[in-house]
């Protein structure tokens, strides 16, 4: 791929990613470029991906919850994932779609340089909040922070593809995935509420040893955590300053916390691999 075509691709796309993408080709010598709807995409473009995705084409968001349609989010163009990987995770970009090795959006530590403009096109929706919500979550995503709760929107049944269902959640199931590690009063009750919820996100059971090792780091799952050093509290440490106030019940904040890693990473154990190798998610 040309410089030329690149830039052509990189067109509408979050200026601080769209630099991003540049190293990355950069620094691939020229191998890793961008899909040629790997980009922005306006809504049209955004409906006509869907519908080829529920006539057996690949998978794709439905209108109006595509990262892509705010300019966040980036398919590079390339045979060798590794490479990718390795450039794109040290840059500050989180591989966020499970089984999408080339879909990458701004993780938390990318440095903003640029004012936001917010060109992006958010589409039209069932209601306004959504509209604003969209907006916001392009502001936060340039400050190097991810969206509140309720406004990441990619998530697999958004995509429409159905959960596995999770049957009665045991106290045997939730200590044999590591509750009992978690010295908190009430720790083993949270995470058995965690994984009833993981059906919302197309989560199975596999996925509730790395939340519990996740969470056990961040607060080790005490509703009161909170960081002397920072805005972070609660069992997922949400950046107050940037995502609001705490939720007042544990369930609450544990609703943010798989909403966050889901808009983010996709899954828990994405999450902690990426804590595995930035001490933070």
């Amino acid at each position: 791929m040309s410089p030329e075509e690149l830039e052509r691709r990189l067109q509408g796309v979050n200026p601080s990613l769209a630099n991003i993408a540049r190293q990355v080709y950069q620094e691939s010598g020229g191998k890793i470029g961008v899909t040629s709807h790997g980009g922005f995409r306006d809504r049209a473009q955004q409906a006509k991906m869907y519908d080829d995705y529920r006539n057996g084409g690949n998978l794709a968001a439905r209108p109006g919850n595509s990262m892509h349609e705010r300019g966040l989010a980036i398919d590079f163009d390339t045979d060798d994932y590794d490479l990718l990987a390795s450039i794109a995770t040290r840059l500050g970009l989180v591989n966020s779609v499970n089984g999408e090795p080339w879909h990458y959006t701004m993780g938390d530590g990318v440095e903003v340089d640029e004012t936001p403009t917010l060109p992006y096109d958010v589409g039209e929706t069932e209601n306004p909040e959504d509209a604003l919500a969209n907006r916001l979550n392009a502001v936060l995503s340039m400050m190097g922070g991810a969206s509140p709760a309720g406004v990441e929107p990619v998530t697999q049944n958004d995509m429409g593809a159905e959960p596995d269902p999770i049957a009665g959640v045991s106290e045997e199931a939730a200590t044999a995935g590591g509750a009992a590690r978690g010295a908190v009063a009430g720790a083993s009750q949270l995470q058995q509420y965690a994984l009833s919820q993981f059906s919302q996100f197309g989560w199975g059971q596999e996925e509730l040893n790395s939340l519990i090792e996740l969470w056990n780091r961040e607060s080790n799952w005490n509703p009161q955590a909170d960081n002397p050093t920072s805005s972070a509290a609660g069992i997922a440490q949400k950046m107050t300053s940037i995502h609001g106030a705490i939720e007042p019940t544990g369930e609450g904040q544990i609703n943010w916390g798989l909403q966050y890693i889901m808009g983010r990473y996709g899954s828990p154990s994405r999450a902690l691999q990426f804590h595995n190798q930035n001490n933070w998610y």
